[in-house]
């Protein structure tokens, strides 16, 4: 759960967005993640670090960035990243909070759109942008986002989460309004998408149809795996439910995110 507070820092004025980084032994990709962040054309943020207790020389890495915006916290979050995303957000003093993975990269007018975006609509909650994968040898993929999406934000989610965590800038209110990332185990990989749909349901989104981001691409994503998420987003479709009741689109959804778990399981047998 996020701290509810909402003082200002020490030194009296606030910056205007905090960025929250969970790490955990990967200081070597970690330094690329910080690199982009820190080279934002928009400068008026701080940088919170939660590291879970890594002892592959990240406390010593950080220590060493010579820069006052850089907020470091070690805090052991038991294996579900949502704890030490919220032990982030309790900690931060911006009005918006950028969520961003510590494998991931930040075009360097990331913030400065996104933020002009939520000044000049102040009935959005949440803007995201498109990204571009890349993979461990570097090589640019592809654009991840297939369609563009304007308005319906909520309808579009309940078929699938198509919002990447790094790409996200959103009102810090909202996230405390909402109670925090889920830390139930069960939601490990999707309380991000339950987060979205809680927001969009609500609030405007506003999308940017261009890659902020460069979203790092791991091997190992087994057959097992694919088929657990298809699972987990289907149980995430399930608690829509009070929201929804039985309208035609809810039970169309429904029964896709049923198709796309058997489906997946076959193709993994």
């Amino acid at each position: 759960m996020i701290d509810s507070r909402m003082d200002t820092d020490a030194g009296g004025k606030a910056p205007k967005v905090t960025v929250v980084v969970p790490t955990f032994n990967r200081k070597d990709l970690l330094k690329e993640t910080v690199d982009s962040i820190l080279a934002q054309t928009f400068t008026d943020f701080e940088l919170i670090i939660v590291d879970n207790m890594s002892a592959d020389g990240t406390q010593d890495y950080v220590s060493g960035i010579p820069d006052p915006r850089v907020r470091y916290f070690r805090n052991a979050n038991g294996g579900i990243i949502a704890v030490n995303r919220n032990f982030g957000v309790g900690k931060a003093y911006g009005k918006y909070i950028a969520f961003c993975d510590d494998d991931d990269i930040w075009v360097a007018e990331k913030l400065l759109r996104q933020v002009k975006a939520l000044e000049e609509d102040q009935t959005a909650g949440l803007c995201y942008s498109n990204a571009t994968s890349f993979n461990a040898s570097g090589i640019l993929e592809h654009r991840m986002m297939r369609k563009r999406v304007a308005d319906q934000h909520y309808r579009h989610l309940l078929v699938g989460n198509f919002i990447a965590n790094s790409t996200v800038l959103v009102r810090r209110d909202l996230l405390v309004n909402f109670g925090g990332l889920s830390e139930n185990s069960r939601d490990m990989a999707v309380e991000d998408y339950i987060m979205w749909l809680s927001i969009a349901f609500r609030h405007r989104l506003i999308y940017i149809d261009e890659p902020l981001i460069l979203y790092r691409v791991h091997s190992g994503a087994n057959s097992a795996n694919i088929v657990k998420m298809a699972r987990k987003s289907l149980r995430v479709v399930v608690s829509q439910y009070s929201r929804n009741y039985f309208s035609p689109f809810y039970i169309y959804t429904l029964i896709r995110a049923c198709c796309r778990v058997a489906f997946k399981s076959l193709l993994s047998n």
